[in-house]
């Protein structure tokens, strides 16, 4: 104890006896953290903090209860009093339950006002909007003390780092001091859970507004070191003692790695570049080139000189840097997308190039600059006379030869780069300005063409072309610009000109998702003269038209401008759009053919159990497109046109070409038919080659009762629905000569009764009609006359009702007994004898029967000599 008063004791001036406590609430930590306020005037200000301030609430029986121990934080603010000592000036709450609102405490000048202003931490603020399991992000809270309001702090300003969860963002706060060299301090927050606990700092700069909301610098301690664990859980107020440019250094605490971290800060150098041309607008045509430029090969038609300026500053006290190295791009005429069009070009080193790379050094406090020689060419020039010639410089410092192992940077709130334009004198009369009159002509074509239709046909149209013509009417046009607003959904795929040659460039995009269609934009750089024609042909693909639309028509509206409507301007509108339409079509050509098996019924017997017919139908697609999904609507008489009962059941079956068979059913029911419908599936065949055939459609009709499966009816055709009846039968029938013929049905469901069907015809034409409905998509194209087909079954009608057999058997052999008799009586009779024939042999000579016959001759024959 005497050794202390003897050495240090006496210099010892920290009064404990002044010393004034200010205690809060019980339980709540109060005093965790505090700060002094800076203000210019008034009494003295003091931060304090209660990060884990307790609730107490007194129910009506008088006692006390606890409501949650981490629930409220509270930052209080107090003020000296001489008389009282500190006194409560006002309490700010925490904007969320349990986010430890005051573990972290910061009074520092954030605006440059000259006030303290306060930052609060709450690392364990939780965003439960992004994600009900997200905890522990943290905020911090900024309070600018202003000055017109001594009393209050505005808390508009919050600060969340990268918003990660468990990061705990805001578990420190430290004030850096001014790290970037505008004179105002900067701020460094702590997230030490972040990246798995490895932890992170971010820095934000100060402003005349308080801290810029997004970070300008992230620090990961993991790249720092990998050993490295919670850093940023502490964060020391910035000195200037540690760096070589009197720039800020502050430390970061890194205590679960048993480390801290000194992180320095580095020079800013504050750089500019500038380029400077001859006075705009400039002739193209000029004898300013040196020596090297007029070589035949660069076709220059004039020179211009251009020159690239750097110079650069920086809060350098000892002098570390008196010259720097900068890395300089430079790039001449960048509108011109293409090198080979660009009109401006540098000479260097005997060659002429669009963008040149060096370094130059530059001196402190100095502006130094690089002289080019440019060479105009007017070749390219009069196809662009009226886009400015753009010239870009970029610029970042060389730090590769510097000996400092802490090297300088380049402020990053300055632009590194700068840009100037040009423009030429051009030919358009002393008012400067070209009036063109541009008039647009088109037509819509199909490749390959199909039967002299100008359509989109599926399967065989591969393009659909615009054909656009372009005239000029009045002055030059230097460029034009066409655009193709397209209603509906097609592919771009290039333009052409003239004999294939392309003078356009085209760029196609799409527009917003909410609109269907796209926008087709084509420039044309070369000039247009008055009476001069420009064709251009855009190319689209014609099978990119979904089928699934509903319109099948692609409209273009296209519309033609000179690039430039200001010194170019177009005097006359009205004929500078046309409107061209594609209509994709899907053309099918479908034959339906028909086969009845067997071609004839026979009723030989009134009392005729069924009767068994199958007709086939054939449908068969000739292309060129596919047919869409479809109906073959079947009608099946099943009664006279008297009423009565013909056709008691049916089945109607399709057999597709893959072999899979299907059944259909009847759809509607009428007095005299019987309405079948069957789908026709689509074709997938992309080849006209391959035509789409479906399978025979089988009908079988039986004499069965007619099955109760129809929902509604429909009308008959007025057509007769049995075929022609024979004249002289009609004539028999109508004088009661025709017999009638009684059927029975003897089906199973009508078993027992009888019914009878009067037929007064030898035969009946079962005929059946059957019609290919038109698909219902809108893209089909419409036949002229639906595909149908007529199948006839012919029944004839055999009564069994005539002569007994017994009869005709009688008849027969009385018949042959009766020849018999005849016979014997001829024999009796002798006319089966010799004689009566030699006898009538010698009367036919005696009188004269053979001469008669013979030939006239001069001499008788021995015969006649000897008879």
């Amino acid at each position: 104890m005497l050794l202390c008063t003897a050495m240090f004791c006496s210099g010892y001036n920290v009064d404990i006896k002044s010393a004034v406590v200010h205690r809060g609430p019980d339980r709540s930590k109060f005093g965790y953290q505090a700060e002094f306020i800076k203000q210019t005037t008034g009494p003295v200000k003091l931060f304090v903090t209660a990060p884990h301030q307790e609730v107490l609430q007194r129910e009506r029986s008088g006692h006390y209860y606890l409501s949650d121990p981490l629930m409220d934080g509270k930052v209080y603010v107090v003020e000296w009093d001489t008389l009282s000592g500190f006194r409560l000036l006002r309490l700010l709450q925490s904007p969320q339950d349990y986010s430890s609102y005051g573990f972290s405490l910061c009074s520092m000048d954030i605006n440059g006002d000259g006030l303290s202003d306060l930052l609060v931490g709450t690392p364990a603020y939780s965003d439960h909007s992004k994600s009900p399991s997200s905890y522990d992000e943290g905020r911090v809270y900024v309070y600018l003390h202003l000055q017109s309001v001594q009393e209050n702090f505005l808390d508009n300003i919050t600060l969340a780092g990268d918003r990660k969860m468990f990061a705990r963002f805001g578990s420190a706060i430290g004030d850096i001091g001014d790290i970037n060299r505008d004179l105002i301090h900067d701020v460094a927050v702590g997230a030490p859970e972040e990246d798995d606990g490895r932890g992170a700092v971010y820095i934000y700069l100060g402003s005349s507004k308080g801290p810029e909301t997004t970070f300008s610098q992230r620090i990961s301690g993991k790249d720092i070191d990998e050993s490295l664990f919670s850093f940023g859980s502490h964060i020391s107020r910035s000195t200037t003692a540690t760096s070589p440019y009197n720039y800020p250094d502050f430390a970061v605490g890194s205590p679960e790695s048993n480390a801290v971290v000194v992180l320095r800060t580095r020079l800013i150098v504050n750089a500019k570049a500038n380029i400077i041309t001859p006075a705009s607008p400039i002739n193209s045509s000029n004898d300013n080139c040196p020596a090297p430029a007029r070589n035949p090969a660069f076709k220059a038609s004039g020179c211009i000189m251009l020159q690239l300026c750097l110079s650069f500053s920086a809060e350098d006290p000892r002098g570390h840097y008196r010259n720097l190295s900068f890395d300089v791009s430079f790039e001449i005429d960048t509108l011109l997308s293409y090198d080979v069009v660009r009109r401006v070009r540098l000479l260097t080193n005997g060659q002429t190039e669009t963008s040149v790379k060096e370094t130059l050094t530059v001196n402190a406090g100095q502006v130094d600059c690089k002289t080019y020689d440019a060479i105009l060419r007017e070749d390219q020039i009069f196809r662009n006379p009226f886009i400015p010639v753009k010239m870009k410089a970029t610029f970042a410092l060389n730090v590769t030869s510097l000996q400092q192992p802490l090297k300088p940077v380049l402020n990053p709130s300055l632009p590194n780069e700068t840009t100037t334009e040009l423009r030429f004198i051009n030919k358009c009369g002393e008012d400067q300005t070209c009036n063109a009159d541009l008039v647009l002509e088109g037509r819509v074509t199909h490749e390959p063409v199909e039967r002299d239709m100008n359509l989109n046909i599926v399967n065989i149209t591969s393009e659909v072309k615009l054909d656009l013509t372009l005239v000029n009417k009045q002055e030059t046009a230097y460029g034009v610009k066409i655009t193709t607003q397209i209603q509906g959904r097609i592919r771009f795929r290039f333009a052409t000109g003239e004999q294939g040659v392309s003078h356009v460039s085209c760029e196609a995009k799409d527009r917003d998702n909410t609109t269907v269609g796209s926008l087709v934009t084509c420039n044309s750089w070369s000039p247009l003269a008055q009476d001069e024609v420009l064709p251009v042909r855009l190319v689209f693909d014609a099978v990119s038209v979904p089928l699934e639309d509903t319109s099948r028509v692609i409209s273009f509206e296209v519309r033609a401008m000179p690039s430039d409507p200001l010194q170019n301007p177009e005097v006359n509108d009205k004929d500078n759009v046309v409107t061209l339409n594609s209509t994709k079509v899907i053309v099918a050509e479908v034959h339906i053919d028909g086969s009845s098996d067997p071609k004839a019924l026979y009723v030989i017997d009134s009392n005729v159990p069924e009767l068994v017919a199958v007709q086939r139908l054939l449908v068969t697609n000739h292309g060129p497109s596919f047919l869409p999904p479809t109906y073959v609507n079947i009608s099946l008489p099943y009664k006279d046109m008297e009423g009565r009962e013909l056709l008691t059941s049916h089945n109607v079956s399709i057999k597709h070409q893959d072999g899979s068979e299907m059944q259909c059913t009847p759809t509607s029911v009428s007095d005299a038919s019987l309405l079948t419908t069957t789908r026709t599936p689509p074709s997938t065949a992309s080849t006209p080659a391959t035509p789409l055939t479906s399978s025979p459609g089988t009908a079988t009709t039986t004499q069965k009762p007619m099955p109760s499966g129809a929902t509604r009816t429909t009308r008959e055709p007025e057509e007769p629905t049995f075929g022609p009846v024979d004249p002289s039968r009609r004539r028999r029938r109508e004088a009661g000569e025709e017999k009638q013929v009684e059927t029975t049905d003897n089906s199973d469901q009508d078993k027992g009764s009888e019914r009878s069907l009067q037929i007064k015809v030898d035969a009946i034409f079962y005929n059946t009609s059957s019609t290919v409905a038109e698909p219902s998509t809108p893209f089909f194209y419409k036949w002229s006359k639906l595909p149908s087909a007529k199948v006839s079954t012919i029944i004839y009608i055999k009564s069994s009702e005539g002569i007994n057999l017994w009869i005709i058997i009688g008849g027969i052999l009385g018949g042959i007994v009766l020849l018999i008799i005849i016979a014997l009586i001829l024999k009796k009779l002798g006319f089966f004898r010799r004689a009566d024939k030699a006898k009538l042999e010698r009367l036919k000579r005696q009188s004269g029967y053979y001469n008669k016959r013979r030939p006239p001759s001069s001499a008788p024959s021995p015969a006649d000599q000897k008879t």
